[in-house]
């Protein structure tokens, strides 16, 4: 029955309507006062939309693209619960090599500061997750491969767990599941590829077992990760293995990995140099391992197992490179490039602890730095094989790369190595000519010094392109002052003024840099400096930085940016390099709290020695001028050369080693050189004793092969005969014996065709003026090597009685 149209509606229906509106109400209004709530939820998940497109972009190889992705999260700045969610959905595994890919101030930078962002805001402490221990790993393993019938999900749930936590440490309780057959290899098969690119390099290395099973199940498990990087390793197996089941198998891997047939396009030999050049030219920025070390795996053949070596955290690149130029050179041992990427990588380790060991003063890192510095030296030698081509092509690619430390031991290596006039010919031997021709105009001074010295070695009897240049840039090395480098940070123009000339009167080698990255950048160059003054604004600026959104310095900004103390502090060129800092009275206090804080480093510790006040405007420099030196006391012991200084002997022992019967190179400038570097010595700002003196010994031995006496005279008794005369040009009883230590070899080669009056009285004058006994027999043995006349010879006894030489 229908219900009339005017009929009233009951009492009951109207309580019922109004409690529905009532109802409908509140949900509105709860809807409305909750939509800022779904809207953060809606902003959260496209976030976590765009962040995960980031990491799909990024594991496709589309680096430009994901980082535009990265971006747009980094500068959302979500708060911890997502940054919790999105390093979830990337994985700590994958963050680990968005760390290593991104370079600081390159074109990945952001890939690198996303990983490093999510990394430091872990679990709200900056701390990575700490890795189980041994007997926690083995556990899950046997969990993960099921050795006691575990169920999927308790295999999956281990799986995990060795992939987030363990990742390579997993790998050495692997390998014996690995060796074997069935369900339990088929496992750890599984679990390596899980783990992914972090188990690449133990897998690697476990290919070098004689134990077919196990190379096999390697083989399959490196095809299932899908790592371009072991394409090279594959090959070889493909190539070289006896084992056609392993042949076949790295052959179905490389497609899997590769993707199509071009693995097949170059040798192993020449596929290992490619990945061994790009891991020596990458940048030292490592993967920060969860317990702060970096380690390298290797076969142990003779216990058939893998081993695990730490290494220090600015080497790691250079170990895997050499790994895979030896691989090279293995693949074929008449690959060039192979031999010179072995050269390469080795001059750069060598060097790399010669400058630390120069730069520290703890006796007990000298000591350990020699240990290994001897073990590279080894390397070294045993990669000699390669021959002086090998060091050409080392010394070319550093040229290419910018690489300045391996360029100048390349050049010292040529020195050494070469033998006489073997400097190339064009017609023969092509660019190898040029490399060290190139050298010679390189932008860091010290590889032009060296690239001159390896030249001046050779000797060659042919002329060459530019063998004036090269005299040139001895003479230039010559010319180093040898006084102390200070390197001074500060943008204040009046300040920068007054520090430059107060320091330069008082004899410094003095650098100005305007700013905290142009400081950085100097600091790391030559002459590396010997004390660094920084204005204390300057020390906390930032030099590496990811700079995104319109604010470049918002608190997600300092997330991931390095301040220059931290830069300096981690570098091992400058972490020992003694700072001062630059403040008024006022900042001092809070100058040493912050300083304090933001020193530590996991790689070292900024080492600020004190404080310049500063009292308006102006520098007590007798003050500055006493705690420069007691830096440099603390720094270098009395005895030990400077870096410039250390240049300067080196050019006068190359010059002093020319044989003129067998040199191109015109050896009068080689007299004029070394002659300049004596009666130089009290004019501003002042010749170092150290260099005055080797190019005194460096003198003698040269004149004594020099059988033209009138290029003698012509070129260098002039300016002896000065500085035994007129005290002031050597005033040091040191360099006088030393300038008579030339004298004397003259007089050995000459005799008496050398002699003058004028010089015999300045020799007794002397002698009788020196309170330096050593000295004062170096002149008493140049007079000995002259023929002379009875009346002379009794003189030079009663002086001796005279001053007590006889008798004391």
């Amino acid at each position: 029955m229908k219900r009339s149209a005017n009929r009233p509606v009951s009492a009951r229906c109207r309580r019922w309507l109004a409690a529905w509106v009532a109802w409908v109400a509140v949900v509105a209004g709860l809807v409305a006062a909750g939509a800022p709530w779904a809207m953060a939820q809606s902003e959260d998940a496209e976030l976590q939309k765009t962040f995960a497109e980031g990491v799909r972009l990024y594991k496709e190889g589309n680096f430009k693209d994901a980082e535009t992705a990265f971006n747009k999260v980094l500068a959302a700045n979500p708060k911890d619960s997502v940054t919790a969610e999105l390093r979830e959905i990337a994985g700590m595994k994958t963050l680990m090599e968005m760390y290593m890919r991104g370079v600081e101030g390159g074109a990945d930078d952001k890939i690198r500061a996303m990983a490093r962002y999510l990394v430091s805001r872990y679990d709200g402490k900056g701390e990575m997750p700490t890795v189980p221990n041994d007997d926690d790993i083995r556990g899950l393993v046997e969990r993960a491969v099921g050795t006691k019938g575990e169920t999927f999900q308790e295999r999956f749930q281990a799986k995990l767990d060795l992939g987030d936590k363990a990742r390579d440490h997993a790998m050495p309780f692997l390998q014996p599941y690995l060796e074997g057959d069935g369900g339990n290899s088929e496992h750890a098969i599984d679990v390596c590829a899980y783990i992914g690119g972090d188990s690449i390099w133990p897998l690697c290395e476990m290919l070098k077992s004689d134990n077919e099973k196990l190379r096999r199940n390697v083989v399959i498990a490196l095809g299932r990760i899908r790592d371009k990087r072991v394409v090279a390793d594959l090959k070889y197996i493909n190539e070289y293995d006896k084992d056609t089941v392993a042949k076949d198998l790295a052959k179905i891997a490389l497609v899997q990995v590769t993707g199509d047939l071009s693995w097949n396009a170059k040798a192993s030999a020449q596929l290992f140099f490619d990945r061994g050049r790009d891991q020596f030219l990458a940048h030292s920025a490592l993967i920060p391992a969860p317990d702060r070390k970096w380690w390298v795996w290797r076969w142990d053949a003779a216990n058939k197992k893998l081993k695990k070596r730490t290494v220090r955290w600015f080497q790691y690149n250079e170990y895997l490179a050499e790994e895979s130029a030896y691989r090279a050179t293995q693949a074929d041992p008449n690959f060039s490039q192979g031999w010179e990427l072995l050269t390469a990588v080795n001059l750069q380790m060598f060097m790399e602890y010669d400058t630390i060991k120069v730069a520290t003063t703890d006796p007990e890192e000298k000591n350990a730095l020699e240990k290994v510095q001897t073990e590279v030296h080894n390397k070294l030698v045993m990669g000699a094989p390669g021959g002086q081509l090998a060091a050409y092509g080392a010394l070319e690619m550093a040229l290419d790369s910018n690489k300045s430390e391996v360029a100048l031991a390349a050049c010292d290596l040529l020195g050494e190595i070469a033998t006489e006039n073997s400097v190339p010919q064009q017609d023969t031997l092509g660019k190898v000519t040029e490399s060290i021709l190139r050298a010679l105009d390189y932008q860091d001074k010290r590889v032009r010094y060296a690239a001159a010295r390896a030249l001046c070695k050779i000797t060659p009897n042919h002329g060459f392109a530019r063998i004036d240049h090269t005299m040139n840039r001895l003479t230039e090395a010559l010319g180093e002052y040898g006084s102390e480098a200070v390197l001074v940070i500060a943008e204040n123009p009046d300040a920068v003024n007054t520090m430059l000339e107060g320091l330069s009167k008082r004899h410094f080698s003095v650098f100005w840099a305007a700013a905290a990255k142009e400081g950085l950048w100097r600091a790391r160059g030559f002459p590396m400096e010997d004390v660094i003054i920084c204005d204390y604004q300057a020390l906390l600026k930032p030099v590496v930085s990811s700079e995104f959104g319109a604010n470049r310095f918002t608190p997600r900004e300092r997330v991931v940016a390095e301040t220059l103390l931290q830069s300096l502090a981690a570098d091992y060129r400058t972490r020992d390099v003694p700072i001062l800092v630059i403040c008024t009275e006022e900042e001092k206090p809070q100058a040493e709290a912050n300083l304090k804080s933001n020193a530590t480093r996991e790689n070292g510790k900024a080492n600020v020695k004190d404080f310049i006040v500063r009292g308006a405007g102006q520098f007590n420099f007798d003050e500055i001028d006493a705690k420069i030196k007691a830096c440099l006391t603390e720094r270098s012991p009395a005895g030990g050369l400077n870096r410039s200084v250390r240049e300067a002997v080196m050019a006068a022992q190359a010059l002093g080693a020319l044989d003129p019967d067998a040199t191109a190179f015109k050896v009068e400038d080689a007299l004029k050189g070394l002659v300049a570097n004596a009666t130089q010595a009290a004019k501003p700002p002042g010749r170092n004793p150290d260099i005055v003196v080797a190019s005194m010994q460096a003198l003698g031995k040269l004149v004594r092969r020099v059988r033209d006496y009138t290029m003698i005279q012509a070129n260098v008794m002039g300016g002896l005969r000065e500085c035994l005369m007129h005290p002031e040009v050597a005033t040091e009883d040191r360099v006088r014996g030393a300038v008579a230590y030339a004298v004397g070899e003259v007089f050995k080669a000459h005799g008496r065709v050398a002699w003058s009056k004028d010089l015999h009285t300045a020799l007794l004058d002397n002698l009788k003026t020196m309170k330096d006994p050593a000295a004062r027999l170096e002149v008493g043995r140049c007079l000995g090597k002259l023929d002379l006349t009875p009346q002379e010879r009794a003189e030079i006894f009663q002086i001796g009685r005279d001053h007590g030489i006889a008798t004391e």
